[in-house]
Order: C-alpha cells, then structure tokens, then sequence
C-alpha cells in the first residue's frame, strides 16, 4: 500500500474494500484474523 493510500483510508477518503479489490491494498491473513478484524471495525 502506498503512503498515500494509508492516508485516504484512515481519513475516510478510500474505501477498503474497494481498493482491495482493485489491487491497490493487499492483505495477508487468514480468515481467522479477518473475522477479529470485522469485529474491531
């Protein structure tokens, strides 16, 4: 993920799971930690 990117994200200017499915942000986790990230969001 670019800087940039990161800071979108935190201000609410990009969407995850938008850029994720462009390929702009990659995640690696297993869908254990996903499910605990859903959780905190």
């Amino acid at each position: 993920m670019a800087g940039d990117d990161l800071v979108a994200m935190v201000n609410g200017g990009l969407n995850f799971a938008k850029a994720w499915g462009s390929g702009r942000v990659k995640l690696e986790a297993n869908v254990f930690d996903l499910f605990r990230l859903r959780k905190l969001l």
